[in-house]
């Protein structure tokens, strides 16, 4: 017997037995329900469509209004006196906020300097700042001229 006959044998009474289950094709039933959803799908496809199109046809219109601002000889001396006093003012803030800019950068530098040689952290030997941004102790390694400038923030 040749291997192909040997198949044909085993395979004759698998295929006589069926075994497989019979599938039933079962045709969906109109409800309803699908035919409602399906009319607002249609629904709110027809009023998005709607409103693009309105939308499109309506010109844009942009209305730039300007102030009337009407400005006579006695009135101009008083605005660049007003725009100068902003100005002063902000100047004033600004060097404020270097002052304190430049004094953190001085307390930093210190603090470094000083963790780099310790290796360690030794309390009190930081340079931290009180309440009124007032130096605990004068920073070590700086000029006659720059100890001058900060004696005026040290406690």
């Amino acid at each position: 017997m040749t291997i192909a006959e040997e198949i044909q044998s085993r395979l004759a009474p698998l295929a006589a037995t069926p075994d497989v289950p019979q599938i039933e094709i079962r045709k969906p039933k109109n409800n309803l329900l699908t035919k409602m959803l399906c009319a607002c799908v249609l629904i709110m496809s027809v009023a998005t469509v709607a409103l693009v199109y309105t939308k499109k046809l309506e010109p844009k219109v942009v209305v730039q209004e300007r102030p009337n601002v009407i400005t006579t000889r006695s009135e101009a001396p008083g605005m660049l006196l007003d725009a100068n006093r902003k100005i002063d003012k902000l100047q004033n803030d600004l060097n404020f906020y270097i002052e304190r800019i430049w004094l953190l950068g001085v307390a930093h530098n210190e603090n470094v300097r000083l963790a780099q040689q310790m290796g360690c952290c030794a309390p009190g030997s930081f340079i931290y700042f009180d309440e009124k941004w007032k130096l605990n102790k004068m920073p070590s390694g700086l000029t006659e001229e720059q100890k001058k400038e900060i004696q005026k923030h040290i406690k």
